[in-house]
């Protein structure tokens, strides 16, 4: 059974890279946006450590005992008071999707911009929008921007990418999926779905960062957790199954 689901698992990452690439062919345009971007984001790094900040505040930033740039995922940045000084590097939301409308998904990204000035935002009708690839870390190693299942992900990506020696992970929980509302981060948000999607959904997005953890291994990138609860672990003998209650509601 196992077999069977990782098989399905990559023949849907196939399907959806050779999508990508047909994009890729007929738009070069937007490919050579996208490594310009790349080489933009690349070029205002001002140290090896990197903290991802994600979701609403749960957990305190870690006392790095030096300096250290930040990429915001979504209301990563409710870690800062509006009058913080911190070097945001890029804020990142995934694109525009049901069931938020456009105007509340528009108004928080434009709170983050106004509140932090990020050098760089990459969201639906902000800033440069890149052309991101399915599962690159399977078929398209050297692109830097992933079409990812769970935000972090596309930020945990890019962080490698960027050249990062240490990515610390902060909010980061994993377990915001559709059709769970986690209770801890006071989302009131409920998507209408099957359990049956979303542990499908849950499943590929796990699958996604088991392979982008060996990739960062691989490449010497240190990823740190700074949560025990959080379904996005780095070092395999850290996952572990949590119950319902402890995940959502």
């Amino acid at each position: 059974m196992l077999k069977l689901h990782l098989l399905t698992f990559w023949i849907a990452d196939l399907i959806r890279f050779v999508y990508t690439f047909i994009v890729v062919i007929i738009s070069p345009k937007q490919t050579l946006k996208s490594i310009q971007l790349f080489k933009k984001i690349k070029a205002v790094k001002s140290s090896d450590t990197l903290v991802i900040l994600s979701g609403f505040k749960g957990h305190s930033i870690p006392n790095i005992q030096k300096s250290y740039d930040v990429y915001g995922n979504s209301s990563g940045s409710s870690y800062f008071d509006s009058n913080a000084e911190c070097n945001y590097v890029l804020h990142y939301n995934a694109p525009y999707h049901v069931p938020l409308n456009y105007e509340t998904y528009e108004s928080r990204v434009s709170n983050v911009v106004q509140a932090f000035n990020p050098k760089f935002v990459i969201a639906t009708g902000f800033g440069e929008v890149p052309l991101t690839v399915c599962s690159a870390y399977r078929f398209f190693r050297f692109w830097a921007f992933l079409k990812p299942y769970n935000g972090p992900a596309f930020l945990i990506w890019l962080g490698m990418k960027v050249g990062y020696k240490e990515i610390v992970l902060v909010g980061c929980e994993g377990t915001q999926m559709c059709g769970a509302t986690m209770a801890r981060e006071g989302g009131n948000v409920t998507y209408q779905t099957s359990i049956f999607y979303l542990g499908i959904a849950t499943s590929r997005m796990l699958r996604e960062y088991d392979y982008i953890f060996k990739q960062c291994k691989k490449n010497n990138v240190k990823v740190v957790q700074v949560s025990d609860s959080s379904w996005i672990q780095p070092n395999e003998e850290d996952r572990r199954l949590v119950s319902v209650g402890d995940s959502w509601s």
